[in-house]
Formats: structure tokens, sequence, C-alpha cells
């Protein structure tokens, strides 16, 4: 029996989808700080944090360009894209929550011995501006961001270590579980010795996910046995 279990959910793929809204807020913010009509980033965005995404943008450009940006243009970068991020997500007409969400977030919700927690590479006032269009907010007091790491595993541990003090546990006494939808969600959770619980609501095929080493993979939370996998972690744990 453990002291506590820590739930740390993922955002992007995992609890909503905004049919390209947050991809589309990144790159609009990024034309407007560089004064161009338009740019497009070359790579795939899952797993990964704001930062990184937001350097990776601008040294795709500074390559493409042969030149050099100064350090203080990522935080003014990061600044920008904020404000834009806002203004898309209240524009967005597609967002969606994932199936079997809610009733997981509220099953968890009546277990006094469960914390529910984001870890996510959005930072904090990302995460919060795209959980507020959907009305999710209140359901995390705590999460590990990107604000906190620009390294998954490391932000993850931070969620964890935040969690168990919201259990007034220590962290080895609790059982924490990660819940995402990409491979970096996976071998972050296992960084961790936490348990991975994978769903194929983003873009990456099942058998990739398994093939990662996700210890229960599931379409959805909505599948069958996907709400009793999730419950079982809060029985087994003891307070």
């Amino acid at each position: 029996m453990s002291c506590g279990t820590i739930f740390l959910f993922d955002i992007d793929g995992t609890i909503i989808s905004t049919n390209g809204a947050a991809r589309r807020a990144l790159e609009i913010a990024v034309a407007e700080f560089l004064e161009l009509p338009s740019f497009k980033a070359n790579f795939n965005f899952g797993g990964m944090t704001d930062r990184v995404i937001l350097e990776q943008s601008l040294e795709q450009y500074a390559l493409e360009k042969k030149i050099v940006f100064p350090r203080s243009s990522f935080s003014e970068l990061m600044k920008h894209y904020l404000n834009v991020l806002e203004r898309v997500m209240n524009e967005a007409s597609s967002v969606i929550v994932h199936p079997g969400i809610l009733a997981a977030l509220n099953s968890i919700k009546r277990h006094s011995n469960c914390a529910l927690g984001l870890g996510t590479g959005n930072v904090e006032i990302g995460a919060r501006i795209k959980l507020r269009r959907v009305q999710l907010n209140a359901y995390f007091n705590f999460g590990g961001y990107g604000s906190d790491s620009h390294l998954r595993p490391s932000l993850i541990s931070t969620g964890i270590r935040r969690g168990a003090a919201s259990l007034r546990c220590n962290t080895a006494d609790c059982t924490s579980i990660i819940i995402g939808d990409t491979v970096r969600d996976i071998e972050a959770a296992h960084a961790n010795n936490a348990i991975a619980i994978a769903v194929g609501t983003g873009n990456v095929p099942l058998s990739t996910l398994k093939k990662a080493g996700a210890d229960h993979v599931f379409h959805t939370l909505a599948d069958e046995g996907a709400l009793e996998t999730i419950l079982k972690y809060c029985s087994s744990s003891s307070r």
C-alpha cells in the first residue's frame, strides 16, 4: 500500500485537441515576432516543451537565413506567443475534450488519497489558457510544466513532487501515474519510476505506444477497462 496516488495528465492530444489551433498560435507568434508574412515549423511538436519548440523554431529560421539571435529573443518570443495563444484559443471553434477524460477526472477527484495534476510541456500560463477554453482548470491544482524545465523527465519529476506535497506524503511513498499520448510521455514516466498510461487520442499509433513500453494502452479513456485501470491505482493506496 502506498501513501497516495499522483496522477499527471498531459494536455495536448490527451485531455484536449485543438484542431491545429495550438500549433497555429505558435506559428503566428513566430511570424509576427520575426515580421514575416507566415512561418511553418518543419518538425513535429509531439511531447516537446514550449521552450524547445520556440527555440527550435527560431533555430530553423536562423539556419535558413544564416543569422544568430541574441539570448533575449527567446523570452521576448515566449511573451508574444502567450498573447497570441490566448487570442487564437478564444477564437478557436473546434477544441474538443477527448472521450473518457471527464469521467476519469471526476472519478479521481472523489478519492481523497489521489492527487490530480498536470504533466505538460506547456508553460503554466499556456496550460491554463488552453484548459480555460474548455473549463477544466478547476480540476488541477498543481502540475509539472514546461516553465519548470525544458526536459520532460524533469518537469514530470517536479509535478510528482508537488503532488506528493499536496497529499502530505514523501514522493518515494507515492504511486505516480502519467497519462499521455506520446512516446516522450512514456519515457518521462519511466524515468521517474512512474506508471505510463498511453492513449491514442493524439497522432501516435497504438502499436508505437505499446512498443515504447507503456504499462497500459487505450484508444481513449472511454475504452472498456480504462477507468477501472485508473481507479485500481486509487484503491491500492492507503492514507
